[in-house]
């Protein structure tokens, strides 16, 4: 692992080395590992060897230790002396050199962090501010203390093994260009914390498996030396878990906040221990048999000069197969040091960062610099990108007209914009035609009579939106026909039926440049127009590429726009929604505040406050919803709101208990990879594959030695996961839910109640009984539905992240925005979950300041065609000739078309049409 904590202070920094990092280690009595010097300006500054109070309080201070002078010019009062960079061992690797004292694996471990020290020291950076420049500049030198720790904090009085090193890093540099000590860029170091925690790992598994310790990866970002029990590491690790348990309590999850919480927590260190009555200490708490594992495992590794990883066939390049499929599968544009990260930890003991270097010299890479960060896309997703656009494009003017002539509007209620709106689509002739609205602007209202118009012409048109619960507000709306695109996708007979017609795709905003390019193709190979509406402003697709967007600036497709917002019944809060949209945060907040609408308290008052205004909501038939950024400050909030409503007689106090499974997300490639997976995962087929039927699920029980995941099904048969089909199931973490009369439930993915009835993912039911077999019954209206109690697919419905409130509409909204969920808070999650409410909406925060500078950064990902925005030519990706001769025969292909269908209608070359006014298309 590797934490990074910033000294706000020089006294905060001074306190922390007189109190931890100058002390002795926690056991070594008189046997100290003194803290040492570091870095390029260290020996600048003439500092070596130990470190002394005198000189490390002196840099805090941002003074020479050997002359007392400022060093940098800039003394403010805020200064941040500098970071503290914690590099910690897995706990198997404490533990065995806690019991053999083996010098060789604390040379492994010295050699991991220092190299990526090293690297982190090349790295620095200062600001240029001269001659109106405000650029970095990389200065590749630093200076920064080491100090070795081996144990952890007491818990009951004693220390566990803990490996483990802290780098203090000062925040000062020297500017070779400008000759003087300036303030160093620290952020950036941060930011790719990710990276140098897998480079650290990288480097300490490969030298553990140098020395004949085997390496066994388990999840997503750790290891351990193999043969080790998961029990013995797990007892050795109290003080993680006294703080895990502490945060829980008090429903911390940033890592952050619990790096403080471990901080203020911490009993004080105890050197009454000597290291050999530590090691008899430790050995009393292993079993007989666990003492014996260990010794084999030291007796392993003295056999072979080097071990392979368990079960591994992982090479450098197979390394970066992964990171790749793993980062384009939702993301076009990503870090080097991103794709880095993820190749060090799937090749774990094998793969380098000297080694993963020169994959990223690979033909189908391309890179750029931006603001001093390499970031990175392939050929392969700018080719689709241009694809998807080119289509586009080259379809502007291309068609008839979707409408009959001026268009007599039926629904009278339509605002000048809607009405607007509907004569861009009916009036267009583009191939591909977009409406864009925000949310609560009534596009629902305005497509309607828009299909109406369509159909008038004769035209046919398919209503198509990417989610379930999209759907089923499309069919509210009266669209009964209405599916989902990706049914469109694989239904073939489904394409046929839109032969000549219309493909109409609402929130269109959350469908991926993958998911576009395909429909693209349906609509070109059956002859259909495609009509996108939707909003770029609220959340986009999970797979790669904001497609609506990269259509609007790239393919200069003309846009029909609605902004009057139709939804807020309060015009204060109508304008403030409206400010939020325009990118105006501030405003919005503003307003929302005039109104009373912002709470600001600790943990206990923001909560009561929540609890009470949700209370009060319901209590008079408001339909209310709260949104958290996280799911786990979600799930606190309902904890919350449960223990109320059962406190007032709302809820039952009896509770059942059912399993439910929460998607853990996994992109194909993580499913690919067997050491992603952990005993009691829960794994549900929606194809066939093999042998395994569509709908099965298995319960994943081990990874054995060849590195295959062992899963068994309900009847105890154990079946080898195709990890070549991830395709085709979905992996899922079991956890308990408790239920009790009264609660209301959500549905987390499409299924069929017992009785038959569709249940759609996003729907809220409220549970009223149990059968005598344990399944649930659900309110649906005036009926009740039966639920299985083995469905799975279902948490409690009194809070939704923003995404999973996109497209849903309330009474009153309550927004839970606290300073632990900040890092998921972006402007698309704020004006979203700030625009559910009709009524009102309430804010609940601990950070006004932190809230107003987070819902400022944008969630809109960057795409392949921006990255390169005027280097086409220059990377070989050449689109233009290729444009023409596509847009050359797809005009050849709309007069075969016309003369077909029409007979007595003739196209001009340019497409436009002369005789009848009927609809027609490519």
């Amino acid at each position: 692992m590797l934490r990074i904590h910033q000294s706000v202070s020089a006294a905060e920094a001074k306190s922390y080395y007189t109190q931890s990092l100058g002390h002795a280690d926690y056991y070594v009595q008189g046997q100290e590992i003194a803290g040492h010097w570091h870095g390029a300006l260290a020996a600048r500054l003439g500092l070596s060897g130990p470190v002394t109070r005198e000189a490390f309080h002196a840099l805090c201070d941002n003074r020479d230790p050997s002359t007392g002078r400022t060093l940098t010019a800039r003394q403010k009062d805020d200064r941040r002396p500098g970071y503290d960079l914690t590099f910690s061992a897995p706990k198997s690797v404490a533990l065995l050199y806690a019991m053999t004292n083996d010098a060789r694996i604390l040379a492994a471990f010295d050699a991991a962090s220092n190299a990526t020290m090293h690297e982190i020291e090349a790295e620095m950076r200062t600001r240029v501010r001269r001659s109106g420049q405000d650029t970095d500049r990389v200065t590749g030198n630093a200076v920064y203390a080491d100090f070795t720790h081996f144990t952890t904090r007491p818990v009951d009085g004693q220390p566990d093994p803990d490996l483990h090193r802290h780098y203090y890093l000062f925040n000062v540099t020297w500017d070779p260009v400008e000759q003087r000590y300036k303030a160093a860029q620290l952020g950036d170091i941060k930011r790719d914390a990710g990276y140098f925690e897998a480079a650290f790992h990288a480097r300490l598994a490969a030298g553990l498996s140098a020395l004949g310790f085997r390496i066994e990866r388990h999840g997503e970002k750790w290891w351990d030396v193999a043969g080790i029990p998961r029990e013995m590491i797990e007892r050795f690790s109290r003080r993680s878990a006294e703080i895990q348990a502490k945060a829980a309590a008090l429903g911390i999850t940033d890592p952050d906040a619990k790096g403080a919480l471990g901080a203020r927590t911490r009993q004080g260190k105890d050197t009454s221990f000597g290291l050999e009555e530590l090691r008899g200490l430790w050995g009393a708490r292993m079993s007989m048999k666990e003492r014996l594992q260990l010794e084999a495992v030291v007796r392993a590794a003295a056999v072979g000069e080097r071990s392979p990883p368990i079960g591994e066939r992982v090479t450098p390049a197979t390394a970066m197969d992964f990171a790749l499929a793993h980062a384009f599968e939702r993301a076009s544009v990503t870090s080097e040091k991103q794709l880095l990260a993820s190749a060090l930890w799937r090749g774990c003991g094998v793969a380098l960062p000297e080694q993963l270097l020169a994959e990223l010299a690979r033909p189908e890479m391309i890179a750029r610099e931006v603001e001093g960060r390499r970031l990175v896309t392939t050929r392969a997703v700018m080719a689709q990108e241009q694809a998807m656009i080119a289509y586009a494009r080259e379809g502007r003017g291309m068609c008839a007209m979707l409408g009959t002539g001026r268009h007599a509007f039926q629904d009278t209620r339509l605002n000048a914009q809607q009405r607007a709106a509907v004569e861009h689509l009916l009036t267009s002739r583009d191939q591909v035609i977009a409406v864009r609205g925000g949310a609560g602007t009534g596009k629902s209202t305005l497509l309607k009579e828009a299909v109406a118009g369509i159909e008038e012409g004769g035209c046919q048109v398919g209503l198509f939106a990417p989610t379930a619960a999209a759907v089923d507000v499309l069919k509210s709306d009266g669209f009964q026909e209405a599916a989902t695109v990706q049914r469109l996708l694989v239904d073939p007979e489904l394409q046929a039926a839109m032969r000549g017609g219309v493909i109409l795709i609402d929130e269109a905003g959350l469908v991926g440049v993958p998911t576009m390019a395909r429909v693209f193709r349906i609509a070109e190979a059956v002859g259909a127009r495609v009509i996108l509406s939707g909003d770029t402003r609220q959340h986009t697709a999970v797979e790669r590429g904001d497609a609506m967007r990269l259509l609007e600036r790239s393919a200069g497709l003309p846009v029909a726009e609605v902004q009057t917002i139709l939804r807020q019944t309060k015009i204060e809060y109508r304008d403030a929604v409206a400010a939020v949209a325009r990118g105006d945060a501030a405003g919005g907040l503003a307003r929302l505040d005039a109104l009373g609408w912002v709470t600001e308290g600790d943990t206990i008052t923001r909560n009561e406050a929540l609890v009470r205004d949700y209370l009060a909501a319901i209590s008079v038939g408001k339909t209310a919803l709260i949104v958290a950024p996280t799911h786990r400050e979600g799930e606190a909030a309902t904890r919350l709101v449960r223990e109320a409503l059962q406190a007032t007689g709302r809820l039952g106090s009896e509770e059942r208990t059912v399993s439910a499974l929460r998607d853990l997300r996994f992109t194909e490639a993580e499913k690919a990879d067997p050491y992603r997976y952990q005993p009691g995962m829960v794994v549900e087929f929606h194809q066939h594959a093999r042998a395994i039927k569509s709908g099965t699920r298995l319960r994943v029980t081990r990874i054995d030695d060849l590195g295959r995941v062992v899963a068994v099904d309900e009847h105890g048969r154990a079946h080898a996961l195709p990890l070549d089909t991830p395709g085709r199931f979905t992996v899922y973490q079991p956890h308990a839910l408790a239920l009790a009369l009264g609660d209301l439930v959500r549905i987390t993915r499409n299924t069929t109640s017992l009785d038959g009835h569709k249940l759609a993912r996003g729907n809220v039911y409220r549970l009223v009984g149990f059968t005598k077999t344990g399944d649930l019954r659900i309110e649906a209206g005036r009926e009740e539905w039966c639920v299985s109690a083995d469905h799975g697919h279902l948490t409690h419905g009194y809070v939704a992240t923003s995404y999973a409130a996109q497209g849903r509409t309330v009474d009153q909204v309550f927004l839970l925005q606290t300073a632990q969920s900040l890092p998921a808070t972006f402007a698309e999650q704020f004006y979203v979950s700030l625009s559910r409410g009709r009524e009102r909406a309430r804010i609940y925060t601990d950070d006004r300041q932190g809230l107003l500078a987070a819902v400022a950064r944008s969630s809109q990902r960057g795409s392949a065609t921006e990255l390169l925005e005027g280097q086409l030519d220059r990377d070989s990706l050449k689109p233009r000739a290729a444009a023409r001769r596509r847009q050359q025969a797809r005009t050849q292909r709309y007069a075969a078309y016309l003369e077909e269908q029409l007979g007595d209608v003739t196209a001009d070359s340019d497409g436009s049409r002369r005789g009848r006014d009927v609809s027609a298309r490519t």
